[in-house]
């Protein structure tokens, strides 16, 4: 069942969208310079009566940031397998796919971090079940808050660790808590790609 979001996150959006335009003129010379591509193993910490009946699988993650005015944007998805606990329970595959938005902070000895919120589609594929079929799938909308903390190793290598809490809107809320570790390489932007963002 699909639940539109609270109130209260599309105001905080519509004021985050308010003050990105607003800082449009005051950094426009970095957005867009550099892409940072990530890859995290993500692995669920909590327990709630959701995991009563499923049991989640180490995910995979990745990736894309780039610098956007006061922070920086990334977009990027989640692939996670989750295990019935009862016969009568089907499997289910989940793909988070979502932007998010962030500022990073450099701290002493060269460690970056990273606070910042993403929101997105939350994609249940159910055993048996394929895109597009209604029986079989159900999507919900998501919001999560994260905190990272990358180290570089070489001049466009880091190594990462991180922690962000999820709440998936369906009719009884999921929530759900992840640490995970990754790592992340940068890149120059193609110039077409700042052509065309910009």
């Amino acid at each position: 069942m699909n639940k539109s979001p609270p109130s209260g996150v599309i105001v905080a959006l519509s004021f985050i969208i308010a003050n990105l335009g607003f800082s449009y003129a005051l950094n426009k010379s970095e957005a867009f310079q550099t892409l940072e591509l990530g890859l995290t193993v993500d692995k669920n910490v909590n327990r709630s009566t959701f995991h009563d009946f499923w049991k989640p699988d180490l995910g995979i993650e990745t990736f894309v940031k780039t610098p956007f005015y006061q922070g920086d944007v990334e977009i990027g998805f989640q692939f996670i397998s989750y295990m019935a606990k009862a016969n009568r329970i089907p499997d289910y595959k989940s793909v988070y796919i979502y932007l998010g938005y962030g500022k990073e902070w450099r701290l002493p000895s060269r460690v970056y971090w990273f606070n910042g919120f993403k929101i997105g589609n939350y994609l249940m594929i159910f055993e048996g079940g394929k895109l597009g079929d209604p029986s079989k799938t159900e999507s919900e909308f998501s919001a999560d808050l994260v905190s990272r903390m990358s180290y570089p190793i070489h001049k466009t290598l880091r190594i990462s660790v991180s922690t962000s809490y999820m709440i998936i809107y369906t009719h009884k809320r999921i929530e759900f808590a992840f640490i995970s570790v990754g790592t992340s390489y940068s890149i120059k932007t193609p110039k077409w790609i700042r052509d065309f963002l910009n």
